[in-house]
């Protein structure tokens, strides 16, 4: 049989420094010996392994998600004015940033929910900050524990969605499952341009894109999406067009089927 390894994280970048003989932060240097071809989620990652083992089988398979899926669940109710985030509330500076943003925003009808999950400090983390936000934190709502179609419907049923990558090693190499689900639900994705962002997107044609990872770049994104809504609702079709050719999971069946005669 053949061992493929699905490669979605820079080992080396999550676990710090003092840890470099253990296995976890050798990973990206020695998964490599132990498969047959790797699926990188990121151009980083496949550009990383192609410095240790050019030879080596390899196929990007980027964030994914069931188009066809997203599609059947239908909105219940009409676009509220709301940014959405949704992700681990274990990246706090990620939650942090959107928080500070929120405060800046000029439209201040806008109200902010964050879908998190997470374990209990982590969680208390976010809810502590929100608790001593001076300004804003009456109209921002914090969920967990949704089932699919609920988190689907809060997808659609927003005005944009937020989701800012830090120029960080860690967030350049991932490919977050959420853009992909953020392109199918036909809601447009205000982000930070990291990473895959760069592969994928292009600022206001399928996405609304800050120049910086900071207050006033990010509030500036979402301030020119919230006020131009005829060309937001054309990014968000052209961000669907993109996912739904690039991120629905049949889209990658040919390459895959192309590796695996390879190995």
């Amino acid at each position: 049989y053949k061992v493929i390894l699905s490669y979605e994280e820079f080992w080396q970048s999550i676990y710090p420094q003092e840890k470099s003989n253990s296995f976890q932060f050798k990973f990206d240097l020695l998964a490599n010996k132990y498969c047959d071809a790797i699926l990188p989620i990121s151009k980083f990652l496949e550009d990383y392994q192609k410095t240790i083992n050019i030879k080596k089988a390899m196929f990007r398979v980027p964030s994914l998600t069931d188009f066809d899926l997203i599609d059947s669940v239908l909105a219940k109710e009409e676009k509220q004015l709301r940014l959405l985030f949704c992700g681990a509330s274990g990246y706090f500076e990620t939650i942090k940033l959107i928080l500070d943003t929120f405060d800046k925003l000029k439209n201040e009808q806008v109200e902010l929910l964050l879908i998190i999950h997470g374990d209990s400090i982590q969680n208390k983390n976010i809810f502590d900050y929100v608790n001593n936000m001076i300004l804003n934190k009456n109209k921002i709502k914090i969920l967990s524990e949704l089932n699919y179609d609920e988190l689907i419907m809060f997808y659609k049923t927003s005005t944009l969605l937020l989701i800012p990558l830090r120029p960080i090693e860690r967030d350049a190499a991932r490919f977050p499952h959420k853009i992909s689900e953020y392109t199918a639900s036909k809601t447009p994705i205000v982000t930070t341009d990291v990473g895959e962002i760069k592969t994928y997107f292009k600022n206001n044609e399928n996405a609304f894109i800050a120049n910086g990872f900071d207050m006033d770049s990010y509030a500036r994104a979402i301030d020119f999406a919230l006020d131009n809504t005829e060309l937001a609702e054309r990014v968000a079709l052209n961000a669907y067009e993109l996912g739904r050719n690039s991120f629905h999971y049949k889209s990658i069946s040919d390459g895959l089927y192309t590796l695996f005669e390879k190995i």
